[in-house]
């Protein structure tokens, strides 16, 4: 069975059960993230922690009104069976009324209370921490390490298939106290463990935290934490529950698990992108507009590889005569591998979103599609007209129809966009002349020495009605 499947599955149907909680769009997650911008490694994740400490505030910890089972019921419940979602075994339950605890389970602290002391601070009650668990399965993780465990020693696995396994695994190559979460939930733990790590970075760690943990403001997940943290939040994607239970914690704690908005966020401060300052305004996000992040599964049966198929229809060619539509020009480079770059091609579309014009750098980063509301194309640090700095905003308008000319690349796997500085704006081919926007025929047309032209009677350079165009 493909558990990962049937995560998202489950998941798009708990998404609409869940109680309503107001989704945050992606102007507003790059406006609420601002202070994020241009930041990376350690200065990025002390920003982060710095952002998701302002303005919290947490529920009283345990049953009754406007405690943590109370923030459950809205958090962790299926609004139509009334079942609470349990993430550590296969044991079902039900909630009753809001804010009384269910028979059977715990508050379990996922990022074990012992690590600091066990003080009831802030973190102790955190519900981006906290989740409904059965007790018996929250007896048996204990305040163990989190990651992998070794299967050729003995080991638990009666939390059911896909969930809880509890034994032992290596840390830093020592033979440790371990349990792992079923490949369905492995993400969604490791986002909680990532945001723990940042947003009480300024604790002192102790007992069988120090496996998981050093104590220090930067990299506080060891190194062997880190990097299994950021594969498995590569596995496993934030799927709509997830970002159903963040928003709703949001609601109630006022501050956000930016490793759920961000699902790369993490490569920016422990992985691949360590050396590239993060935008929040160009990152993907599962913000409700975002389509960028989509956790696409192949099928499991995904049909007769040798089985022939029709030729995909293209809008244009990609050369400057016959540009790609955007449609056209996202089918060719969906085909790239991950940081492929394709050769020089011409893409034409509509101006839908505009991120920046920076006049300090001469480059802008702004989206095109062929209609408003139609699949984009990110245009990343492009250059003006005639590969010419920008040196205004009023030079890029949204509706504007453009002609980008450049190469392209399927960055890191994730985001299909204009290689940086690698591109700029030029004037398409309409009928053999350039130009964006063909004059009227009562335009005047001036030869390049000034003289008034009547009839074009040889290709060349014109200026015809005030703009500069070629003609064939």
């Amino acid at each position: 069975m493909n558990l990962q499947r049937v995560k998202l599955t489950v998941a798009g149907l708990l998404l609409v059960a869940m109680l309503p909680v107001r989704a945050i769009t992606r102007q507003q997650l790059s406006q609420y993230a601002q202070s994020l911008n241009g930041l990376n490694k350690s200065e990025l994740k002390t920003a982060a922690f710095k952002l998701m400490n302002t303005g919290k505030t947490v529920l009283s910890y345990g049953s009754g009104s406007q405690n943590t089972w109370w923030g459950f019921y809205a958090t962790d419940r299926n609004a139509e069976t009334n079942e609470c979602i349990n993430r550590y075994s296969n044991l079902k339950f039900t909630f009753g009324t809001r804010g009384k605890s269910i028979s059977g389970m715990n508050i379990e602290h996922s990022f074990p209370k012992s690590w600091w002391g066990g003080s009831q601070n802030d973190a102790y009650k955190d519900l981006y921490n906290l989740y409904p668990c059965d007790r018996t399965a929250n007896s048996k993780k204990s305040n163990y390490v989190m990651g992998v465990v070794d299967r050729t020693i003995a080991y638990d696995a009666t939390a059911g298939e896909g969930y809880d396994l509890v034994g032992k695994g290596y840390a830093d190559g020592k033979l440790v106290n371990m349990w792992e979460p079923g490949d369905q939930y492995k993400g969604d733990f490791c986002r909680s463990y990532m945001y723990m790590a940042t947003a009480y970075q300024n604790f002192s760690w102790e007992t069988e935290g120090l496996n998981q943990l050093q104590t220090g403001a930067y990299p506080t997940l060891r190194k062997w934490c880190s990097d299994l943290f950021v594969q498995w939040s590569r596995q496993d994607v934030v799927d709509p529950l997830e970002v159903a239970r963040n928003n709703a914690v949001a609601e109630i704690q006022q501050n956000r698990n930016l490793f759920v908005d961000f699902p790369y966020l993490c490569e920016y401060i422990w992985g691949d992108s360590v050396d590239v300052p993060f935008n929040p305004a160009l990152a993907i996000s599962t913000s409700s507009d975002d389509v960028r992040y989509t956790g696409e599964l192949i099928p499991d049966n995904p049909g007769n590889p040798t089985e022939p198929t029709e030729p995909e229809e293209l809008e244009g060619d990609g050369t400057q005569e016959h540009p790609y539509n955007v449609a056209s020009a996202l089918k060719v480079l969906k085909k790239l591998a991950v940081d492929e770059q394709t050769s020089e091609l011409y893409v034409t579309g509509i101006v839908t979103r505009i991120e920046e014009v920076s006049a300090q750098y001469g480059n802008a980063n702004y989206y095109i599609a062929d209609e408003e509301g139609g699949e984009t194309l990110c245009i990343y640090r492009s250059k003006y007209y005639g590969n010419q700095p920008f040196t205004s905003a009023d030079q890029l308008q949204v509706g504007q129809r453009v002609t980008i000319r450049g190469r392209f690349t399927n960055w890191k796997g994730r985001v299909l966009e204009s290689v940086a500085n690698a591109s700029c704006l030029v004037e398409p081919v309409v009928n053999g002349i350039y130009g964006m926007d063909m004059p009227q025929e009562a335009a005047e047309v001036y030869d390049l020495s000034g003289r008034r032209v009547t009839v074009i009677a040889r290709p060349g350079i014109y200026v015809i009605g005030g703009r500069k165009v070629v003609v064939k």
